[in-house]
């Protein structure tokens, strides 16, 4: 029995063999792209952010580690369609890559809804300069529908959004008729946002893709840039050199619908993390093909046999060796490649290392902080260094060295760059820093299944987060640190202590609803009293204008593991 048991393992490897090679074929077509490709992304601020064209490329690279795929990203911040044709002119000047993505609309706006008329006779100017300049250069243009302006579900707080993706979608509409017209592509990467915004809704109606109303996060970037893959075909031969390109695959999957399952947890070193694909085939007669998964740099592949009318769950297992940073926030592109059909889909998985803080203390150094918005040449090092983190049950107490030769001391009344006057030293809800110096820690208290998510617009924290900071004030003509907290976190369980000239004990009681919090810190260091334009330094570095969630360090208990969440 074990011999036959062996031969039909070996048999099965090689029958996955074959249909790998074999069921992409003359049925489904190949690819939209050809190996040495260089594809140019002319954007605004969202692209010049680098996020989905990062996805793209490390999906393509799997999937295609020879052919030599390179994207070039020509976005930048503030610009219009307009600028953007400019761009793309000067650049195909010296260039000619094998194509163009070009995506704008947010700007195009003007940020409200007034003057359509004139709005959309320039946006379409502006796509008009782009197609000549890539019709002269004989380079194809693909136009894509931007993400727009969003909070969390709640419509009442998103009155001024609707109106403004009321023009935004005026804009969609007049590229598209021009599309039509010119005969060009149309990559829907609006559409593919919402429905994911919509997925992270039903987890949470606070979840917030764009916590600064436009800017999208990781997970809304990982949304894009399946929408890009799959229009690609990504997953399916690659056209000849010499030869036709396959068609753009700008459409909804048809009759195969492909479902990354939610899922979650903490994962032990030596585990794996098992993400589950349902493929559910509408079609009156079975699909067979082979089912890709693309993620964190891997790639697993499975055939698959999907029944007429029915469902099919297929599990992979992603080795934890595959998680090589400490933390990620991952684009999971799933494709289905059969003998006559073609699908695609993606979905998102978070994950981050537990530090084990209740058996040993997790220490950082001054070079575990990374600068932000330091101007020019400066080189300074971050003033906060020896951070030790301790944590017994609900208790933790933090250890660090505040060096600063140049004390800003801190002056309740000031007002935040909203005109806003606050009342305290300290503006614990500013995403931007403080504007005397500062030492700022955050700790994600929320449930395991919650942790690490972005529920708070620009300059807020998220529910379930607590956050504190540390400042100077002058007394009896010396600079003396005190400590701030949120009403959330009564003082009494807080206390800040001196261990000498430059060295502090902060100890907080803060009760975690889940077994590992996140933690950060965040450094203002400043040369005058301001607000505008301050040096700061991230534990473990930043995005955007402040801390995104996921990018905290995990304090559990005595054992290391992986938490990640499978989904939003």
């Amino acid at each position: 029995m074990a011999r036959c048991g062996g031969w039909r393992w070996v048999l099965a490897e090689v029958l996955i063999i074959m249909m790998s090679a074999t069921w992409a074929g003359a049925g489904v077509g190949d690819s939209y792209l050809k190996a040495g490709d260089e594809i140019v992304c002319v954007g605004d601020s969202i692209t010049a952010a680098g996020l989905y064209q990062g996805y793209v490329q490390e999906t393509l690279n799997v999937l295609y580690p020879e052919a030599k795929i390179k994207l070039v990203n020509l976005g930048r911040g503030g610009q219009s369609a307009g600028g953007g044709a400019g761009d793309l002119n000067g650049y195909l000047r010296e260039h000619k890559p094998a194509m163009v993505l070009f995506m704008f609309g947010v700007n195009d706006t003007g940020w409200s809804d007034g003057d359509p008329e004139n709005k959309i006779r320039n946006f379409v100017g502006a796509l008009q300069q782009a197609w000549d300049a890539a019709k002269a250069k004989g380079v194809p243009l693909i136009l894509l529908k931007e993400s727009h302006f969003s909070h969390g579900k709640d419509p009442a707080a998103d009155a001024y959004e609707s109106k403004v993706n009321a023009m935004l979608d005026k804009l969609f509409a007049a590229q598209d008729a021009f599309a039509t017209e010119k005969g060009i592509p149309v990559i829907d990467a609006n559409a593919a946002y919402k429905r994911a915004l919509a997925a992270a809704w039903a987890k949470d109606p606070a979840y917030e893709f764009t916590p600064d109303i436009v800017h999208p996060s990781s997970p809304g970037h990982a949304a894009m840039a399946g929408e890009i893959l799959k229009a690609f075909g990504a997953g399916l031969p690659l056209a000849a050199a010499d030869g036709q390109r396959g068609k753009l695959r700008t459409e909804p999957n048809g009759d195969l619908v492909l479902t990354l399952a939610d899922g979650g947890g903490i994962a032990k070193p030596d585990g794996t993390i098992t993400l589950t694909v349902t493929a559910r085939n509408q079609r009156d007669k079975t699909e067979k093909g082979a089912l890709l998964l693309c993620v964190a740099g891997q790639k697993l592949e499975k055939v698959v046999e999907a029944p007429a009318n029915g469902t099919v769950n297929v599990t992979f297992d992603l080795p934890l060796t595959a998680l090589k940073a400490r933390w990620g926030a991952d684009l999971v592109y799933m494709a289905f490649v059969g003998k006559d059909g073609f699908a695609a889909d993606s979905g998102f998985l978070f994950h981050s290392s537990i530090q084990p803080a209740e058996s040993r203390d997790v220490v950082f150094s001054a070079a575990d902080f990374q600068g932000f918005q330091l101007e020019g040449k400066d080189s300074r090092t971050c003033t906060v260094s020896r951070v030790s983190v301790q944590r017994t049950g609900e208790v933790f107490t933090f250890l660090f060295t505040w060096n600063d030769s140049t004390p800003v001391m801190a002056q309740p009344g000031f007002k935040n760059r909203f005109g806003a006057e606050i009342k305290t030293p300290l503006d614990l809800n500013s995403r931007e820093g403080q504007p005397c110096d500062a030492v700022e820690l955050f700790l994600d208290l929320r449930p395991q299944e919650a942790i690490g998510r972005w529920t708070a617009n620009i300059d807020a924290n998220p529910v379930g987060t607590q956050r504190l900071g540390v400042y100077k004030e002058t007394v009896d003509g010396k600079p003396v640190a005190k400590v701030q907290s949120l009403p959330e976190l009564p003082a009494d369980r807080v206390s800040l202590t001196a261990d000498g000239e430059t060295r502090w004990v902060l100890k907080i009681r803060a009760p975690a609803a889940g077994p590992c919090v996140g933690f950060t810190m965040r450094v203002t260091d400043n040369t005058e009293f301001k607000y505008a334009s301050t040096p700061l330094f991230y534990l473990g570095g930043c995005a955007g204008a402040g801390p995104e969630p996921m990018r905290y360090f995990q304090l559990g208990g005595k054992d290391e593991g992986v938490l990640y969440r499978i989904g939003y």
